[in-house]
């Protein structure tokens, strides 16, 4: 997958500061890059539940066409989020104040902790 149209989010990005463990890898894709892998590549994607989004789960691995914040504020892929993005080993990983942001918008039952979780790191990283 592109680099400089993927950004990973969510869990992965609490793992890579040794927040929590993550559960599985989301990632969000450009316009193209979502196009490609679902016309090109022959990828089925389905409609999420919880955000509205068009997604394809395979194993532990999610990947969305824009940032599921949640059914009446989608966001798609900018160039200002993957500008901010932290890359690690050649990958594109979402800010931990993005995240925050994030999850403050979106407010998932599994969310709430990870604000906390999110808020205690920054917190005491800060000092």
């Amino acid at each position: 997958m592109p680099k400089r149209t993927s950004l990973i989010i969510g869990s992965g990005v609490l793992a890579l500061y040794g927040i929590r463990e993550n559960i599985d890898l989301d990632v969000v894709v450009s316009p193209k890059t979502f196009l490609t892998l679902r016309y090109e590549r022959g990828l089925e994607f389905t409609i999420g539940k919880r955000s509205g989004v068009y997604k394809y789960r395979d194993g532990e691995i999610e990947i969305f066409g824009h940032i599921p914040y949640s059914k009446s504020t989608p966001c798609i892929l900018t160039e200002s989020i993957l500008d901010r993005a932290v890359n690690f080993k050649g990958y594109n990983f979402m800010t931990l104040l993005d995240l925050l942001r994030f999850k403050q918008v979106r407010r998932l039952e599994h969310d709430i902790s990870d604000i906390k979780l999110i808020e205690k790191y920054l917190d005491e990283t800060r000092r």
